[in-house]
Order: structure tokens, then C-alpha cells, then sequence
């Protein structure tokens, strides 16, 4: 009797399954971009973070300038910057 309790029992323990759960998530794009001369500097930057709970999600940011100018205010030395940032993050939660 004793061999066959310990056999269900092992039987019982290796039909056992295990799920997950998304308890939290968080995601965090960024940018930060430096142009310019001279006496002239941009510095545009964002950010965000997503922490809601979905099974998938796409954020996107995106940052386009263009700035001209001249050099200490020397018309003989002009500059131009032009900038331009697409970004994508996405996920999908599967299984």
C-alpha cells in the first residue's frame, strides 16, 4: 500500500502546471538631440513611460527642425542644422 500512495502522489505532483501573471510593466522611451553654432544651441528633448497593464501596446515620438543662422552673427559664416527622430517601441505579450 505504501508504493502505491507514493506513486500517485508522484503522479499528482507532475501533472501540475504553472501560470504567469504580469503583476507590472513599465516602459520608457527618451530622446535628447544638441545642434546648433555659434551662440545659437537647441536642445529639444521628451520623454514618456507606460506602465498600463495590456497585453500588447505601440507608442511612438517623433521630433523634426530644421535652424539656420550665422556664426556669432557674421553673415560670411552661415550654419544650418537640421534634426529628425522617429522612434517606435512596441510589444506584445504572448503564451
Amino acid at each position: 500500500m505504501r508504493w502505491t500512495t507514493l506513486f500517485l502522489l508522484t503522479a499528482a505532483a507532475a501533472s501540475q502546471s504553472a501560470a504567469q501573471n504580469l503583476t507590472s510593466r513599465t516602459s520608457t522611451q527618451n530622446y535628447t538631440s544638441v545642434y546648433g553654432a555659434g551662440g545659437d544651441t537647441f536642445t529639444p528633448s521628451d520623454s514618456f513611460t507606460s506602465t498600463a497593464l495590456i497585453a500588447s501596446d505601440t507608442k511612438t515620438m517623433s521630433f523634426h527642425d530644421f535652424q539656420s543662422g550665422f556664426v556669432l552673427g557674421d553673415p560670411n559664416r552661415p550654419w544650418s542644422a537640421e534634426v529628425s527622430l522617429d522612434l517606435s517601441h512596441t510589444y506584445s505579450i504572448t503564451g
